[in-house]
């Protein structure tokens, strides 16, 4: 496995593709509320993969 870390341990800056802080998604349907995501912070660097799966696992 090859890291994107310098030798320092810091993740260089060029490697990093998204950068999400705080991410918060709801939704209004016939007067109810519902937070499909709420207060959600991540990163995603070169080379590797993230996925958000739901309460259904949809």
């Amino acid at each position: 496995m090859t890291s994107n870390r310098n030798p320092s341990g810091l993740v260089l800056p060029e490697q990093r593709v998204v950068a999400v802080d705080d991410l918060s998604v709801t939704f209004r349907r016939e007067g109810a509320t519902f937070d499909a995501v709420r207060n959600v912070s991540f990163h995603v660097d070169r080379g590797e993969t993230l996925a958000i799966v739901g309460e259904s696992g949809s």
